[in-house]
């Protein structure tokens, strides 16, 4: 005596049965590529996109691109800021945001074209998301105290430049150097 199939088990041998009969041509080409896959290579791509699901990975490496790579982007993106082509470096640094949100320097990098064209609640927004990735992010805190500063907002610009001047012990580094600057005019303005 058999036992009876459950609905699911009926469903999954009828579709078995109707495929082994006539196998559609684009499935049969799908299993054709699946068949070449290495299994290594299908673990580890299962493994970025379990990681990306659950926060611990990036789309970058969800999709296999290295880290290099989006650092020479990257570069291309900072040079476009220098030379005031704010719109493109916008475009590429907001793209490597998407592809690896957990890179503080490409938030800082959008905070600085966004605070250039005048964006001081998107400026603001990407230095905080750089400071929560990297809280030793000198240019981001100098930054998001001088927008402070820039809104008449001192207390917040003082603690954004005490923090930019705490982390560089050795009194070298420029965007400290420029807090510690800014943080002197605006002890003067609120008397």
């Amino acid at each position: 005596m058999t036992t009876p199939k459950k609905p699911e088990e009926k469903a999954l041998s009828g579709m078995s049965e109707q495929n082994s009969e006539s196998e559609k041509p684009w499935m049969k080409a799908l299993n054709e590529l699946m068949d070449k896959i290495d299994p290594k290579d299908a673990e580890e791509a299962f493994r970025n996109f379990q990681n990306f699901v659950e926060g611990d990975g990036t789309w970058a490496q969800m999709q296999g691109i290295p880290p290099e790579l989006l650092f020479d982007v990257a570069e291309r993106g900072y040079l476009k800021f220098k030379s005031g082509r704010l719109k493109e470096a916008e475009d590429i640094f907001l793209g490597l945001s998407y592809l690896d949100h957990k890179t503080a320097y490409y938030h800082t990098a959008l905070g600085a074209i966004h605070q250039k064209q005048k964006k001081i609640l998107e400026a603001l927004a990407e230095y905080t998301v750089a400071i929560e990735l990297n809280p030793e992010d000198i240019t981001a805190y100098a930054n998001r105290g001088e927008i402070y500063y820039s809104i008449g907002q001192y207390e917040e610009a003082l603690k954004n430049f005490e923090v930019a001047i705490n982390l560089d012990q050795s009194g070298k580094d420029p965007w400290a150097n420029r807090a510690r600057f800014l943080m002197k005019n605006a002890k003067e303005e609120m008397g």
